[in-house]
């Protein structure tokens, strides 16, 4: 992170040195938000270490808004020192609109699928020097599971033998995840980082926390929204959601995309198993836990699809049918 030293230089620079920083309540990354109130606008200071990919949150901001999106304008950037200095989205996130009501629920979500609809209209060529979302990267994510989840369930290590097993099964089931239309992933795409904004069709859903972005499949982001870890959301407005971004694909595509939705689905939810594990016993960050019943339902759905029945196989083998005892109180 940068030094107050540092943070105040940039600020001067931009002339709000003399505006108190009201910091944000930060979220599962290592990222941290100021709010600055000044007499005729707000603003909101991004500080963030390299681990975090400030380049990268700079180069898809200005991707998303060439591209008639709503990213937060970038007024001033020190990338070295990971600071940025962005519009203020203002406080209306999905997530808190969201929370203990659904009378919102299908306008957000349908802005939301809409920002998704455009992203596939999005060319390679305007994209740049983003990762690819290869194999790799995607063991490296399910290791996440085997190396946090399962010891957490099973009370012991991973057996190298079950986990050589496990890795086996996805890397003949990462080639068919792979079979389907890519672009621009923006990876986080889930209601803790869309906004409500006063702004007409597609501009009305904000976008924050891309930084992870990469060229992938578009199926990813779909199970990013649709699938949220943290809130069970409407089945039938999911499946009316679903249905309408079918209809954006060539029928004939149609069947790779939902091949590739269901397994990248399994992928997702494994890694999040694990990364919630490891959010409460590495960071301390024990309120990840309540959600690991939601997150494992959802799993489970996907485990009865037949091109994923080989790792249902070894997923019952190895682990129980429930989670412990008091991820139920």
């Amino acid at each position: 992170m940068a030094s107050d030293d540092i943070i105040q230089a940039f600020l001067k620079r931009n002339h709000l040195e003399m505006f108190p920083l009201q910091w944000l309540t930060q979220d599962a990354s290592m990222r941290r938000y100021a709010r600055i109130d000044c007499s005729d606008k707000s603003y909101i200071l991004m500080d963030s270490p390299q681990t975090e990919h400030p380049y990268e949150f700079y180069k898809v901001d200005q991707i998303l808004i060439k591209h008639g999106l709503s990213a937060p304008v970038i007024y001033d950037e020190d990338l070295p020192n990971g600071l940025l200095l962005l519009e203020d989205f203002g406080d209306d996130t999905y997530a808190a609109l969201l929370k203990g009501s659904s009378d919102q629920e299908h306008d957000l979500y349908t802005a939301a699928l809409d920002v998704l609809i455009q992203l596939r209209s999005v060319p390679l060529s305007d994209i740049g020097a983003i990762a690819k979302y290869q194999e790799p990267q995607m063991i490296e994510h399910l290791e996440t599971f085997t190396d946090w989840f399962m010891p957490y369930v099973l009370h012991g290590k991973t057996q190298d033998s079950v986990k050589a097993d496990f890795i086996r099964i996805w890397k003949k089931l990462i080639p068919q995840a792979l079979e389907t239309g890519q672009g621009l992933i923006l990876w986080d795409f889930h209601i803790n980082n869309l906004m409500k904004l006063d702004r007409p069709g597609v501009q009305s859903c904000g976008i924050l926390d891309f930084q992870d972005a990469r060229i992938g499949p578009f199926s990813y982001d779909l199970v990013s929204l649709l699938e949220d870890a943290r809130r069970p959301m409407n089945t039938a407005l999911r499946t009316q959601l679903m249905t309408r971004y079918l209809s954006e694909i060539p029928v004939q595509e149609q069947a790779d995309f939902i091949r590739s939705y269901h397994i990248l689905a399994a992928k997702r939810h494994l890694r999040v198993l694990g990364f919630f594990v490891r959010l409460c016993q590495r960071d301390h960050k024990a309120g990840y836990l309540k959600h690991l019943p939601h997150v494992y339902g959802l799993l489970e759905q996907h485990l009865e699809e037949p091109y994923l029945a080989e790792l249902k196989e070894w997923f019952y083998q190895t682990l129980p049918h429930m989670l412990p005892e008091e991820e139920h109180d």
